[in-house]
């Protein structure tokens, strides 16, 4: 089937879509299983209307080929499709169990217009993978409308969380570093995945396994839910297992305060923020003249990582001065500290972008 074929109908169904309130039947690629080197496919539809908008062709393909589905069943307005390799296809189809791209492509006759649909899905090595290859005996189900390990596979049923979910647990930070205490916090993608950091701003929640990234995090403020931006979110989640990931918040909790640049008690600012690394960070010190020496000890601003590696110390006074960033700062979240002697007057956090 060409790909200029598939574009065409797509755009045409796009147009009918608009203009017929009916909704047309689609497929989703519900678990794949991976045995013995053969794999197996199901096939969830939904919608389905076979008097009026019959599905007549349905197309498998991976990176390697692609086949038709030559005998296929569909009953009532849902259910379940199972596939395997050698089985009713017009020619084998290889998926490779180390990481691939699947589509499936379904024509639905319109009163003699056949309109196409796909839908994709890439797991393993593949680029923009959604979840990780899967490990003998463990299936890749589509839950909550995201994919995610399975340690008990469901092939031929629907699937359920089940042997799906491991466990995230960490710290929540706030703009200044302090831990985030008895807050109510959401990522909007799992439905009813809510946590509540404890008083020392601690978390655990299940998550389904899969590979995520988020630069969103959702505060629940009673009774609505407010987005804030933290530092961004990755972790490769394995059914029962734990990762340890601690949440960086770049917003102030206050609605309406955005912006890690004010450390604490307007004692030391330093702006821009966030910052390129091309730029210099100009900072302000707002302490007496006669405070540049504290009993001997003077006043120094460093920059630390998360980790509290030091890369960059400086001698300074009250009042306004530069810092040049080190040649050598990556992109990332740093630590930057007022002291006096071995005290921290204040700090703050510095986001430098990519």
């Amino acid at each position: 089937m060409k790909k200029l074929l598939l574009y065409t109908t797509l755009a045409l169904w796009a147009f009918s879509a608009g203009s017929n309130p009916i909704s047309l039947p689609y497929i989703l690629i519900n678990e794949l299983y991976f045995e013995e080197g053969e794999w197996t496919l199901e096939l969830a539809y939904y919608e389905a209307n076979q008097e009026f908008f019959p599905i007549v062709e349905i197309f498998l393909a991976s990176s390697s080929g692609e086949t038709e589905l030559l005998v296929f069943d569909i009953t009532g307005e849902e259910g379940l499709i199972l596939v395997q390799n050698t089985v009713n296809l017009s020619v084998p189809l290889f998926i490779n169990p180390e990481g691939d791209v699947i589509t499936i492509t379904w024509g639905v006759d319109e009163g003699g217009d056949i309109l196409y649909q796909d839908y994709e899905m890439q797991f393993g090595d593949y680029p923009n993978a959604m979840v990780t290859k899967p490990y003998p005996g463990q299936s890749i189900a589509l839950i909550q409308s995201k994919y995610s390990k399975d340690n008990s596979p469901t092939i031929g049923q629907y699937n359920d969380t089940t042997g799906t979910m491991g466990t995230l647990q960490g710290t929540v930070f706030d703009m200044y570093l302090q831990p985030v205490a008895e807050e109510t916090f959401c990522f909007l993608f799992y439905p009813n995945c809510y946590f509540t950091t404890t008083n020392n701003g601690k978390f655990s929640v299940r998550v389904l396994s899969n590979i995520f990234n988020s630069n969103q995090i959702y505060h629940k403020i009673d009774p609505s839910l407010h987005e804030w931006l933290p530092s961004e979110i990755h972790y490769i989640m394995e059914p029962d297992s734990v990762v340890n990931f601690d949440i960086y918040l770049l917003d102030s909790l206050t609605v309406g305060i955005t912006g890690p640049s004010v450390s604490d008690k307007g004692v030391f600012r330093f702006y821009p923020n966030p910052a390129t690394r091309q730029l210099s960070i100009n900072y302000e010190i707002n302490l007496p003249p006669d405070s540049y020496r504290r009993n001997g000890r003077e006043l120094t601003i460093e920059i630390k990582t998360i980790a509290s590696l030091q890369i960059y110390t400086c001698p300074v006074s009250p009042g306004q001065g530069i810092i040049n960033l080190p040649e050598q700062i990556l992109p990332g979240i740093y630590v930057v500290n007022l002291r006096s002697g071995q005290k921290v007057l204040a700090s703050g956090r510095l986001v430098i972008n990519r």
